[in-house]
């Protein structure tokens, strides 16, 4: 296992164990193990819906609130209050600052989506959409369906790239016809893989 994604995991562990101070500890230790930074996909999308929970004092993604361990609601939102001392809270506020250049996890967002939504890196744009509806706090079919019309034009993207973009339109979003619409991309896209084979 690679450094970043023992980071990672770090990460989603501690804030699933409300130990917030190591998990943006961990999300620090993440942008120092590759050259992209916090610019990284996976540690983008963490980075400014933790960072809009420790804002807004709200936790809004249900397997940080260790809600639900039912897979089929565990990518559901929620609105649990956050429960932190203050003395962490201001910690994690200033080391999280410093990660987002003193922005807010919403304008970081936005940046970062604008900045990759005319790329053809999957990675990037499917974590800048999920990073905006962490921060948003709520299913926005819109966002996951242009992003579902946007890679259907990519003609680099990858297999694995699919594969991620149609477990997020699942787990993501509450339109069954947008989740169609990306398995039937899927399925144009790389007709030969037996992931999105019919069953």
């Amino acid at each position: 296992m690679n450094k970043l994604q023992t980071h990672l995991d770090s990460f989603d562990v501690a804030v699933r164990m409300k130990k917030y101070a190591l998990g943006i500890s961990a999300l620090r230790g993440a942008s120092s193990c590759v050259r992209s930074g916090v610019e990284h996909p996976e540690i983008h999308w963490r980075l400014v819906a933790f960072m809009q929970v420790i804002e807004k004092q709200t936790i809004v993604y249900a397997p940080w609130a260790s809600k639900s361990t039912n897979k089929e609601d565990a990518h559901s939102f929620v609105n649990e209050a956050l429960e932190v001392p203050e003395i962490v809270l201001n910690a994690v506020k200033k080391i999280g600052g410093e990660l987002l250049n003193n922005k807010t996890p919403s304008e970081v967002s936005k940046a970062y989506c604008a900045k990759v939504s005319g790329s053809d890196q999957s990675a990037r744009k499917l974590a800048s959409v999920k990073g905006q509806l962490l921060v948003i706090g709520s299913s926005q079919d819109k966002l996951i369906s242009d992003l579902i019309e946007g890679e259907a034009k990519n003609e680099g993207m990858l297999l694995e790239s699919a594969k991620a973009l149609l477990e997020f339109s699942r787990n993501f979003c509450s339109d069954k016809a947008i989740v169609e619409q990306c398995l039937i991309m899927c399925r144009q896209k790389f007709p030969l893989a037996s992931v999105f084979a019919s069953s």
